[in-house]
């Protein structure tokens, strides 16, 4: 196969590469980096969203050591594989890419007059280093015209870089510093989550053991009615095992909310636990939790108390909280009071959700309706004792959302500590207060992932200020869909229209902040006081201007 380079005879030096007809993208970035003697291109998923039914792909590639990089989407893996390979080679130029002859270490290669920039990138080579920014942007500008520099706001015919960091970066940056927790009240609180979650686990054995025992001696009355022989016994040692191996009642225990997210504010003391259950959870099943975990936090084992914080007998104190479906744990340290809220919940809570809700249906079952052969499923009743049913289906909306804030916030640059910034905005301005923590996740994470380039810490917040004050909250704006429920749900549809109102003009003002460089008001910081440039002379470039001083009376009388 051959790659068919558009230009190469009339128009001098080739800018771009064409695709022959039938053949894959892929391929021909394969073949092209064999035929220039470079490394093979670099594919990577780099997330996959939406429903089962109408997934979407997004692949990102890397070409000749990162000089060429972009991202696409598809609705498959190969779809979206051949996008991002084919939006590459819409990028290529084939005059910088070094040429592979055989003869090359015989016969030196005649100079020609080549592109704007190939020089630059001849000379870089001869001396072992790496082009630089300027270089690269010069460069640019010749291949193509009207092309933003490297590092600018739409420019991405080359690797995308962060800028350098501003004046309102380090005070981005500094009011992170001043909300993140410290190591004292971080190692606490990990300590406490610790701490329950081993109890818990014990609380989990010491009833599967509970329930072995009673199986065993039900076994065992079988085997002595049974009178048949060897063969009885061999069945009843296998119910024996099987009894062993049986699923637990307790299946295991996750954190979630902050904790998990690892989004915890300086003076929180509160993190939140689920534990799954095989059943759905009762109030027998709280209750007869909450007696074991007593006893387990009474006396906490040795290999538990090692570290600089230390958890000692009969600190915690568990309560029941049935309408909360959870069990409150209270651990006092000196002034302070930690919390930890363990709900209870099950997986088969949402098999009574209606088949739409579930995203079960299939296009079969109408026909299925029709013919008269539909059969009605076997769908588990609520027991009559059973937990809220709203607070354990939270709980799994909780779990869901951890693991998409994992795959999705945490690997962007400068989401995670815009969210941690929004989120004690929220608490100290009145305006921002009707956002819920989880809608100021989803904000500034769909506003921060919709760039070309990676954010620095004042470019990430104020890129949501600018979608706020835009209306993307407004009455009739777009809203914020949770992209953990099947069906479409708005995260801020109980915001009412004043509410809405009062964020888009808090927004609004707070953008006229940002660009008359008064953010330190938006952050509760002093004002910062800038140093003089080093060599800079007075009243000369550089030099901030001398402000007249007025003289007072004791500086009359010093004189």
């Amino acid at each position: 196969m051959k790659m068919i380079e558009e230009g190469s005879e009339s128009s001098g030096p080739s800018t771009k590469l064409g695709i022959p007809a039938g053949c894959n993208p892929s391929d021909v970035l394969y073949k092209l980096a064999h035929s220039r003697g470079i490394k093979p291109p670099v594919f990577e998923m780099i997330s996959e969203q939406g429903p089962p039914h109408a997934r979407t792909y997004t692949w990102s590639c890397s070409f000749w050591d990162g000089k060429y990089q972009t991202m696409a989407a598809g609705r498959s893996k190969k779809e979206a594989k051949n996008a991002v390979a084919k939006a590459l080679l819409d990028q290529i130029d084939t005059s910088v890419l070094p040429t592979k002859t055989p003869s090359n270490k015989h016969r030196p290669e005649k100079k020609r007059k080549g592109a704007p920039g190939e020089e630059l990138a001849a000379a870089a080579a001869k001396k072992g280093g790496k082009q630089t920014i300027s270089q690269l942007n010069k460069a640019a500008a010749g291949f193509f015209p009207g092309m933003a520099p490297m590092g600018g706001r739409f420019g991405n015919r080359f690797p995308l870089m962060r800028p350098r960091n501003t004046r309102d970066d380090h005070q981005v940056i500094t009011k992170h510093r001043n909300i993140y927790p410290s190591q004292e009240e971080l190692g606490t609180i990990l300590k406490l989550a610790e701490t329950v979650e081993r109890a818990l686990k014990r609380v989990s054995d010491k009833f599967a053991n509970s329930d072995v025992k009673v199986k065993e001696e039900d076994v065992k009355v079988k085997e002595e009615k049974m009178d048949e022989g060897t063969d009885n016994n061999v069945d009843a040692d296998k119910n024996g095992e099987a009894a062993k191996h049986e699923n637990r009642d307790i299946l295991g225990v996750a954190r979630t909310g902050d904790l998990a997210k690892g989004l915890l504010l300086t003076g929180d003391r509160s993190v939140e636990l689920v534990v799954m259950c095989k059943n759905k959870p009762t109030l027998p099943l709280l209750t007869k939790m909450g007696e074991a975990l007593k006893e387990q936090v009474k006396t906490i084992p040795e290999s538990e108390k090692k570290g600089k914080v230390v958890i000692n007998d009969g600190e915690l104190e568990v309560l029941p909280k049935p309408r909360d479906a959870a069990l409150l744990i209270k651990y006092k340290k000196e002034n302070d009071l930690f919390l930890v809220t363990v709900t209870l919940t099950c997986t088969k809570l949402r098999q009574n959700l209606p088949k739409e809700e579930n995203g079960d249906a299939a296009p079969e079952d109408e026909a299925k309706k029709d013919d008269g052969e539909n059969k009605k499923e076997n769908i588990e009743p609520d027991p009559h004792d059973m937990l809220p049913k709203e607070k354990c289906l939270n709980a799994l909306a909780e779990l869901r959302r951890a693991k998409w804030f994992s795959t999705m916030a945490v690997p962007l640059e400068s989401c995670v500590e815009s969210i941690r910034i929004y989120r004690e905005i929220c608490r100290r301005i009145e305006a921002w207060k009707p956002l819920t923590p989880w809608a100021v996740e989803l904000l500034v994470e769909r506003t921060v992932s919709t760039t070309e380039m990676p954010l620095s810490p004042s470019m990430a917040f104020s890129r949501v200020l600018e979608a706020v004050s835009c209306g993307v909250l407004a009455p009739d704006g777009p809203g914020l869909k949770d992209p953990c429920e099947r069906e479409d749900i708005d995260v801020v549809s109980d915001l009412d229209n004043q509410q809405r109102e009062d964020l888009m003009a808090s927004a609004q003002d707070f953008i006229r902040k940002v660009h008359f460089r008064k953010i330190y008001e938006i952050l509760d910081l002093p004002k910062p006081e800038y140093k003089k440039k080093k060599g800079a002379k007075e009243g000369g470039e550089g030099a901030e201007p001398a402000v007249k001083k007025i003289k007072t009376e004791e500086d009359v009388k010093m004189e």
